[in-house]
């Protein structure tokens, strides 16, 4: 589980993995390195990344990485990325804050940081059902429209709809135990789905 975090938390978190969401605003390449300054609502901070990357400037995107020091400057090293699509980076932004209100990560100290292990299990379950809950509507219809868009005679995978909408896979197979159940949708084959009309 990587700490949910925003640019001012990096300083407590040296050594930790982390996620963070924000802006590509500045790109400065080095011999070894590419140092990418990442904007989000707290302020900046630097990505490091040790291989090649192509993240257009001014895009959003959501960044998996450990918080390391050099020469007393502290950077994330970027693990993985992605390029937030604007209704991806809503769907990401509302998770990240969701968990970082729930581990209450603002008012960690380097002491505590060790017992928030038991929180973060709960958040992952309970992230899920948030966000289904909280935008269960819109994300049904997202999972309907998928169905309606891509169904081409024998129905639709749950791989396509999950590339389709670009929600994770358990949050889009909850979503089709839904519709399944109140009969909005069912299987004409073995994980081949249709819209009831």
């Amino acid at each position: 589980m990587y700490y949910p975090i925003f640019s001012r938390d990096i300083e407590k978190f040296l050594g930790k993995p982390v996620t963070l969401i924000g802006k590509v605003i500045k790109m400065k390449v080095f011999k070894k390195y590419i140092d990418i300054q990442l904007l989000d609502p707290s302020g900046y901070c630097i990505v490091r990344s040790f291989e090649s990357i192509d993240i257009p400037i001014f895009s959003s995107v959501l960044i998996v990485g450990t918080v390391r020091e050099f020469k007393g400057k502290k950077y994330v090293a970027l693990k993985y990325y992605s390029v937030l699509s604007p209704e991806e980076e809503i769907f990401w932004r509302i998770n990240h804050l969701f968990m970082y209100k729930k581990i209450n990560i603002g008012t960690i100290s380097k002491r505590n940081l060790k017992n928030t292990n038991s929180i973060r299990e709960e958040i992952v379950t309970s992230t899920e059902s948030s966000i289904i809950n909280k935008s269960g509507k819109k994300i049904r219809n997202m999972v309907i429209e998928a169905i309606d868009k891509l169904d081409r005679g024998s129905g639709v995978s749950i791989e396509d709809i999950t590339a389709y909408t670009g929600l994770d896979r358990k949050i889009v197979e909850r979503v089709i135990e839904e519709l399944l159940a109140i009969g909005e949708i069912y299987e004409v084959s073995l994980g081949k789905l249709k819209i009831l009309k």
